[in-house]
């Protein structure tokens, strides 16, 4: 059945001419619903159906037009989000290109430390380039020389700092400093590489357990005890001397009388000429001095001595006057008078002593228990004697 719907509104523009706003069109439409005027000849069940199709039609539109709000929303937010998105991934370049850049920095630094130069001092306008600290000694497994090994260690590890900039590097150089005995037990410790060392100490705590004195203060007593000077310079005597102090703590008096009873027999002699200092640091500036000045006096009279000496082949020895003393005979040497005393005053003993001249034969180069004259002598003596008592029976045999 065909309806025919008459309004008062002219009839919509062409297509041609439409608007393009769906908005328009959606007014447009409600415009032309409100003039519609259906027919009185029209009956209530066509009106009816008419009418719930216009309605159906003005809800699409309308849910056309809110769907079409939401999607301009959206895009909106899309476009922002995108323009947020652009900001961080150019963010995120400059950071990488800055990262990039610290990394080459770091790189440079840590290959060019040594010849970096170092200020000591604000006000300091001279610059020293980092010295490399010799490596210690390799460790076996000698007990004396733990201690200083360790030292030594500390010292390479703290003084060039920058070779070992990981944990690793520093666990690896200290095992590479033992050999023998020491490597192999720490062969156990390092299978795994290194995961049951925390740190440093770790791992020369493992060696001092191992190789260590369990009694350290009871040895350093017995060797304190048993140390002499000898014919070592005082500087050799106090290293040594100062290593078991370090062990023994003892205090500055017992460790000056320590360090007396160990002088050399010339030492103690020349103290007998001079005021002892009683600070200990002053009383081991004073032995070194004195030291120091025997020595030196020694090697004076040393020297002078090679270049004034005589030839023994034109050495003439005075014929003895003594009836106890061996006689001259012709082809023969008179052995050198060998006077039993010997005693000479006590100031040209503190003559000699402070020239450095032995206290036997006033020579110099040498002291009175290593004279070589009275061993020469007492062998010329015994010679000459012999060669008296052959001549002795050729004459009688004759």
């Amino acid at each position: 059945m065909s309806v025919n719907l008459v309004s008062n509104t002219p009839p919509p523009a062409p297509a041609a001419t439409a608007p393009a706003n769906p908005g328009q069109v959606l007014e447009n439409l409600r415009t032309t619903w409100r003039n519609i005027q259906l027919p009185a000849t029209i009956n209530e069940e066509d009106k009816a159906t008419v009418v719930g199709s216009l309605r159906i039609i003005f809800d699409h539109l309308t849910a056309l037009e809110t769907h079409r709000d939401n999607f301009n929303t959206l895009r909106a937010q899309c476009e922002e989000l995108q323009q947020e998105n652009q900001a961080l991934q150019g963010n995120a370049i400059r950071l990488g290109t800055d990262l990039d850049r610290a990394h080459i920095t770091i790189d440079l630094l840590q290959r060019n430390a040594l010849s970096l130069p170092s200020r000591h001092s604000s006000d300091s306008t001279s610059s020293t380039k980092q010295q490399n600290i010799p490596d210690p000694e390799r460790f076996t497994a000698n007990r004396k020389e733990l201690k200083p090994f360790l030292s030594q260690v500390r010292l390479k590890l703290q003084g060039n700092a920058s070779h070992f900039p990981s944990l690793s590097l520093r666990l690896a150089y200290i095992t590479s400093l033992v050999k023998g005995p020491a490597y192999a037990h720490l062969e156990d410790h390092i299978a795994d590489g290194f995961s049951r060392i925390p740190d440093v100490d770790t791992l020369l705590q493992i060696l001092s357990t191992a190789f260590g004195d369990p009694d350290e203060v009871g040895t350093a007593e017995r060797e304190i005890r048993g140390l002499r000077q000898r014919n070592s310079d005082f500087a050799t005597y106090f290293a040594e001397f100062q290593r078991l102090m370090t062990i023994l703590s003892w205090d500055p008096r017992a460790k000056r009388a320590a360090l007396r009873e160990g002088l050399s027999a010339e030492l103690k002699d020349a103290l007998v000429f001079v005021d002892e200092k009683d600070n200990f640091e002053d009383y081991v500036v004073q032995l070194q001095n004195m030291d120091n000045g025997i020595r030196t006096r020694a090697q004076e009279s040393k020297v002078s001595k090679s270049r004034t000496s005589i030839p023994v082949s034109k050495v003439m020895y005075p014929a003895s006057t003594k009836p106890d003393e061996p006689f001259f005979r012709p082809g023969g040497l008179v052995p050198m008078a060998l006077d039993a005393s010997r005693k000479i005053s006590p100031a040209e003993r503190q003559r000699r002593m402070q020239e450095g001249l032995c206290a036997y034969c006033a020579e110099g180069g040498h002291f009175v228990r290593e004279c070589p004259n009275k061993a020469h002598n007492r062998l010329r003596l015994a010679e000459d004697t012999g060669t008296m008592d052959m001549s002795k029976n050729e004459l009688t045999e004759e």
